[in-house]
């Protein structure tokens, strides 16, 4: 990696007049676990060189949570609950942390259902904490369960589950042992002790040390597929939409869960650490529901007076049977008025809900007669919409994230249990690449949940995976999740705009073209842009316009550059303009602030002039003689008189002053060099 890459210095080079001075700035860079030094130096022309060592270290965020879940327990409804949540910095580095989505609730007056958390932001140094105060008011009776976030520096926010249950006032933290429904499952826990004892030997432990034997600092961070940070909790967040009275008691598909102390590491060369790995399952699988053949009872009446024989048609996956639900054979002659019709719901093999529709036909065998009937038949799976099959981030910029969102819905009337999973490794990429939330949860009919698919654009990267959602008793679903990143690239027209001469009240303006040269759309912003505007901008200070924007691939933004000199003189400016997360480009300024009516040239064409310059013509004795002399040009354009240097030498400086005050003495032309020694 190279230095400049680690390192930045601002200004890189300038003119400091006696006594004056510059504030120089140093950026550090700070790169995934980097320990740097280099030194600055300091050319002075015609002095010495002056040395500046820069150190710098930079390391992932490490951090701690001493709870995962606050169980309250019974508590009365109308009480504001709290608890403490410590937030301890196990690295080495400062970092700052956030609870997103924070309540507009107080503390002393937090709104019902929605958690308040204490401080909302802040920073912690190594080896310090911060314990978070959470309050939480449930507002009404029965069961509540809610979730906060944590979010340290620039990592995945770690989740905090909140979790009791809201009774009248008077109501006992204790369980109610005496209510018949607590001696029904008790009763139940005595007669199944097999299952206790199922579910005791479905947890195991598993302890394991790790060593960095490696030269530079290591963070490790634990997941794996289906189970975000290794979370486990027996309280969830509610799904979109509204909760039913049941949805509390519907069953979560049975899943192992995996449980690693601690989640993150920060393993300094030769460091070890212990390490337990849990695994537990107390979810009993059940077969699901096996279709059998579903009997429809068929009668029918002759209603004219000769007795008659018939022939019944019906196609699969009906079928015609006797009375005792025995299936007749096809094109069989029958006399007999009562039979039944079958429906097979397993003809297709699939788990998607289907309708079947036959008609059934009846042929007369003594008459040219025929009736027939419509059978119809319907089976219902769990099944789900989903809005689309395929989700396309496009190309987005390297080191970035992007959400995309997709609406599935419950169809049928049955609550369905679901997980969504993607693959862990996608196109042999070794990273997380895709994310999608939530994992799994329920939805009864005719609800609808939003899913988000995150993006993480690793540098130059193109993942294409295949999300799957099971649906418990139905079918599993699969969604195309494909994606591109690239680095930005950039192109400007100009580096450096040169105005020349011009008045030092008079705003100047110019255009520098911004174009995006590469293949994914970014966004560009100008820093510290000025407070003024194009019509009125601040003396000094360049005013840009637009100052931020974002541009699609092969499409470019002029920017309008205004500049007020504000005073005669040699000006120097810059401005910057940051594509995503690159470094800023510098655009200079120059050019020279003159007073109004400077020429570039002595104006001979004016009246006076050309009397002056016949009167030379005619006198080139008196014109050697006034060699020593200036020629000045005022602001009305006319031409001073020719001044020998002596009259606005040194002695008669007060002179010359009212003269500048006056705006008269605007541009000089010196004859006599010798002059120069006493002027600035």
């Amino acid at each position: 990696m190279r230095m400049q890459d680690v390192f930045d210095v601002r200004p890189l080079f300038g003119v400091l007049q006696p006594g004056e001075s510059e504030l120089v700035t140093f950026t550090f860079f700070g790169h995934a676990n980097i320990v740097a030094r280099v030194t600055a130096e300091c050319h002075v022309q015609g002095g010495p060189t002056y040395k500046v060592v820069v150190t710098g270290e930079a390391s992932c965020p490490s951090y701690q949570l001493d709870v995962e879940e606050i169980d309250w327990g019974l508590q009365a409804f109308n009480k504001v609950l709290k608890a403490e949540v410590t937030l301890r910095n196990t690295g080495v580095a400062e970092f700052t942390y956030v609870v997103p989505n924070s309540s507009t609730g107080t503390a002393a007056n937090p709104l019902p259902g929605v958690p308040v958390v204490v401080p909302t932001k802040g920073s912690i140094a190594p080896g310090k904490e911060q314990v978070l105060e959470v309050y939480y008011l449930p507002g009404k009776p029965g069961v509540f369960c809610r979730t906060f976030q944590v979010q340290v520096a620039y990592l995945d926010p770690a989740e905090i589950f909140l979790k009791g249950e809201g009774t009248l006032p008077g109501t006992t933290k204790h369980l109610p042992r005496m209510l018949k429904e607590n001696e029904e499952i008790l009763q139940e826990e005595e007669e199944n002790p097999q299952e206790e004892e199922m579910e005791r030997r479905s947890r195991c432990r598993y302890e394991f040390q790790l060593t960095n034997k490696g030269r530079h600092l290591h963070q490790l961070y634990w997941s794996t597929a289906g189970f975000h940070n290794l979370r486990q909790s027996s309280c969830r967040p509610a799904l979109g939409g509204t909760k039913s009275k049941g949805a509390s008691q519907s069953p979560r598909p049975g899943h192992p869960v995996f449980k690693l102390q601690p989640l993150q590491i920060d393993l300094r060369p030769g460091q070890t650490v212990d390490m337990v790995l849990e695994v537990s399952s107390s979810t009993v699988k059940k077969p699901t529901d096996v279709l059998t053949l579903q009997y429809q009872p068929l009668s029918l009446k002759n209603t004219c007076s000769l007795p008659f024989s018939f022939v019944m048609d019906l196609e699969q996956p009906f079928q015609i049977c006797n009375e005792d639900e025995q299936p007749l054979p096809a094109d069989s002659m029958r006399k007999n008025f009562i039979s039944a019709s079958s429906f097979n719901p397993a003809y297709k093999k699939d788990l998607n809900s289907w309708v079947a529709e036959r008609v059934l036909r009846m042929r007369i065998m003594e008459y040219p007669h025929k009736e027939q009937i419509t059978v119809r038949g319907e089976v219902y799976f769990p099944n789900l919409h989903l809005e689309t099959q395929a989700v396309d981030f496009g190309c987005i910029i390297s080191d970035t994230e992007q959400e995309l969102y997709m609406e599935m819905t419950k169809l049928q009337p049955t609550s369905c249990p679901l997980l969504l999973v993607i693959p862990d490794r996608q196109e042999g990429e070794h990273h997380k690449v895709f994310d999608v939330r939530p994992l799994f949860g329920v939805l009864q009919p005719g609800e609808s949940e939003l899913v988000t698919f995150t993006f993480f654009g690793h540098a130059n990267i193109v993942a294409r995976v295949t999300a799957q959602c099971h649906v418990q008793g139905g079918p599993t679903y699969k969604v195309v999740v494909t994606g591109e990143a690239s680095c930005p690239s950039y192109q400007l027209d100009v580096e450096e705009i040169d105005w020349g001469l011009q008045a030092f009240n008079k705003v100047l303006k110019a255009e520098v073209t911004l174009r995006n040269t590469g293949v994914a759309e970014f966004t560009y912003v100008v820093p510290n842009s000025s407070t003024g505007t194009a019509a009125n901008p601040l003396p000094g200070v360049p005013v840009v316009v637009p100052t931020k924007g974002s541009i699609a691939p092969g499409k470019e933004q002029v920017l309008e550059v205004y500049y007020l000199p504000g005073k005669p003189g040699v000006f120097c400016r810059t401005f910057q303009v940051q594509v995503a997360y690159l470094d800023p480009a510098e655009i200079f300024l120059k050019g020279e602030g003159t007073l109004p009516g400077t020429t570039k040239h002595l104006p001979r064409m004016l009246k006076e002039n050309e009397e002056i310059l016949q009167e030379e013509e005619e006198n080139p004795q008196e014109e050697e003689m006034e060699s020593d002399t200036l020629m000045m040009t005022m602001d009305n354009g006319l031409i001073a008189n020719a001044l020998p240097w002596r009259d606005f030498g040194p002695d008669n400086s007060a002179d010359c002053g009212r003269l500048v005050e006056r705006g008269l003495l605007v541009r000089c032309e010196m004859y006599d060099t010798d002059y120069m020694d006493h002027c600035d």
